[in-house]
């Protein structure tokens, strides 16, 4: 979600698939928007999906996505015309991959005790190799970067610190 490939909708062709028969001047104008007018990307973005899908991407240290190397991921839009993040392919979560070209932090991977004490505002706090301006410049607003940390709270809460996420894997894990 970057705007360094040019300032015409046909120059991110090669970037993105579109599953539909148009959309690319509405991508552009997301991606335009996300980048020159931030302030005013509620209008055209579900802000809050997006926040709940990064910070599920971090909760589960799943770097093979849009926080690591910027893919596996949907973007919807909707009748109210915002797009909405569909998140997909979590098969190398809990840290199986290691590595991203969003950080220089951890351009050459990362072991597994870094995983656990990440800093989940790595693309805020620090230079990134890569733009993720679906998330720098989401996280510049202070009342979005905190539902952003609210959120990754909630799913931890809710999910791991209680052992749910172990009973339920232990649970499938018995299905016979």
């Amino acid at each position: 979600m970057s705007n360094t490939h040019g300032q015409d909708s046909s120059d991110y062709y090669l970037f993105y698939d579109i599953e539909s028969d148009y959309g690319w001047t509405d991508l552009y104008n997301l991606i335009d928007i996300l980048n020159t007018n931030s302030d005013s990307v509620n209008k055209v973005l579900n802000v809050d999906r997006t926040l709940w899908m990064h910070a599920l991407n971090y909760s589960v240290i799943n770097f093979d996505s849009y926080i690591g190397y910027g893919q596996n991921y949907y973007l919807y839009k909707s009748l109210t015309d915002q797009f909405s993040p569909i998140i997909w392919d979590l098969n190398m979560s809990f840290a199986s991959f290691r590595l991203t070209d969003a950080s220089q932090l951890y351009f050459n991977g990362f072991d597994i005790s870094q995983a656990q004490n990440m800093d989940p505002l790595v693309h805020y706090n620090y230079i990134s190799v890569s733009p993720r301006p679906l998330m720098q410049n989401l996280f510049n607003n202070d009342t979005y970067r905190k539902m952003y940390i609210a959120h990754i709270r909630t799913i931890m809460q809710e999910n791991f610190i209680n052992d749910l996420y172990k009973n339920r894997a232990q649970f499938l894990q018995n299905l016979h």
